[in-house]
């Protein structure tokens, strides 16, 4: 059997903006919310069955993130003081908007790692849960060869 007749056809760009669009739409619907009495635990709820289920512990911020954040927030101290002398806003503006879009960017990608539900095309990007995610797709795993 040749590899080549095993090809799989990747999405075209409209395809994989059209399948982000659908994700961010996902996303910003997910209703979260804190009904504990610590106000520590956060619960997500299935976009299928309605069931609250409990998020992940935040996980700690990578590396090279949480140090471009340090590096950034300096470095907008450090203009800010200069500022007083030179009188140059534009470069702290730059700064400021890179750090409030690193820090949106991350607490997106934070967001998406402690859901305890899975999404992908075939539930039109909706956020599922594991059971609704094993219905959705015993069919195809059991279906005959």
């Amino acid at each position: 059997m040749n590899a080549a007749n095993n090809a799989v056809e990747l999405p075209s760009l409209e395809e994989i903006e059209k399948i982000d669009k659908q994700q961010q739409k996902a996303i910003e619907s997910l209703e979260i919310s804190t009904t504990t009495d610590d106000g520590k635990t956060s619960y997500v709820k299935c976009q299928k069955c309605n069931r609250l289920l409990a998020m992940f512990q935040k996980m700690p911020t990578s590396y090279f993130v949480s140090n471009r954040i340090t590096i950034l927030e300096k470095q907008i101290k450090q203009a800010e003081i200069r500022n007083n002398h030179y009188h140059n806003n534009n470069n702290i503006m730059r700064l400021k908007q890179e750090l409030t879009d690193l820090l949106k960017e991350e607490e997106k990608n934070d967001l998406i790692t402690r859901l305890p539900l899975y999404s992908s095309r075939m539930t039109d990007c909706k956020w599922i849960c594991s059971q609704c995610w094993d219905q959705a797709y015993r069919p195809l795993i059991n279906k005959p060869k």
